[in-house]
């Protein structure tokens, strides 16, 4: 498992937040797999979590066919999901 800061979500009230992407297996990009997309989506973020721990299994066993990459990003919305509101804090 690789992970990344996939990118950068600036913000003028809090410190800027690092959007992460987890990749497994080496090679061609085959599957992106991206999670909550609004701050109240918690079953998503909790399937990426189980998703990401499956695919650590998997890749360690060697079950990812080579030259291929999965790329798991939990949440695209850190800002929102520490609130729990559907939109970003400042749109409300």
């Amino acid at each position: 498992m690789k992970k990344d800061v996939l990118f950068t979500v600036p913000s003028y009230f809090r410190e800027d937040m690092d959007i992460m992407a987890y990749r497994f297996g080496k090679g061609e990009k085959t599957c992106a797999v991206v999670g909550a997309l609004r701050g109240n989506e918690v079953q998503q973020l909790y399937v990426c979590a189980r998703l990401i721990a499956s695919l650590r299994e998997i890749e360690k066993d060697g079950g990812i066919m080579p030259g291929k990459s999965v790329m798991v990003v939990p949440t695209a919305v850190g800002l929102s999901m520490n609130t729990g509101n559907r939109l970003w804090a400042p749109e409300n």
